[in-house]
């Protein structure tokens, strides 16, 4: 016949550690849970903050006026919203008043009313992306969200617009010390620190500043 005896203190012991333990296993894995949560959460809060973002800054009036002004070598623009009488919003820009525009005070002192129109609707631009990279610096978005909806205009001002046109914006942001658009665009690759120098955005207006043809190019505006 078999005697088992037991000893009631070691097993009272050895339960209280299961329970113990077992405790601690279902708390590690309610935390577990719950940083699993936090996380899907903090993504979606991410995702929903770039979203609002990219939303203002795409649905901006003068963001979109530098769009087009990027896009379109001739083209009228709606430069002048508040006016009154329909025809007196728009201007027309070419890449020759685009050019002359974005000239360096230092070079050319005065600007015109339109002139001066285009450069205002460039520094809301530039000031997006100035923003952009702050949002970035302080770890509220990475590059990669934000570049779907940026790529096409960094790539435009650093590859594909006309390469007098480009060392002309190239000179703008430096002139007036966009560095957070430079460090930005350097974060995608592109460089675009002038290698020239200032006076290499002078150019012969007379010859440039022709809007003709434009009429028949932009008969479809609004």
């Amino acid at each position: 016949m078999i005697n088992i005896s037991f000893n009631y203190p070691v097993l009272l012991n050895s339960l209280e550690f299961l329970l113990k333990l077992f405790g601690s296993i279902g708390a590690l894995l309610l935390f577990l849970d719950g940083l699993k949560r936090y996380a899907k959460d903090q993504t979606w809060k991410r995702n929903e903050f770039v979203a609002e973002r990219a939303k203002e800054f795409n649905s901006d009036k003068m963001v979109r006026n530098t769009m087009l002004m990027l896009d379109w070598g001739k083209r009228y623009i709606e430069l002048f919203p508040d006016e009154s009488i329909s025809t007196d919003r728009y201007a027309k820009v070419t890449r020759g008043i685009l050019r002359s525009a974005l000239q360096s005070h230092k070079i050319k002192p005065k600007f015109s009313k339109v002139e001066v129109a285009i450069r205002d609707n460039f520094d809301c631009f530039l000031n997006y992306f100035e923003v952009f990279e702050q949002y970035i610096e302080a770890d509220l978005i990475t590059p990669k969200e934000l570049e779907p909806f940026i790529k096409y205009w960094i790539n435009a001002i650093s590859d594909n617009i006309e390469i007098n046109v480009k060392n002309t914006i190239h000179h703008y942001i430096n002139e007036y010390e966009y560095r957070g658009t430079q460090k930005l665009f350097s974060r995608f690759g592109k460089n675009i620190i002038p290698s020239t120098h200032l006076q290499s955005t002078t150019f012969n207006e007379e010859e440039e500043y022709d809007t003709s043809g434009l009429e028949n190019e932009n008969d479809d505006q609004d």
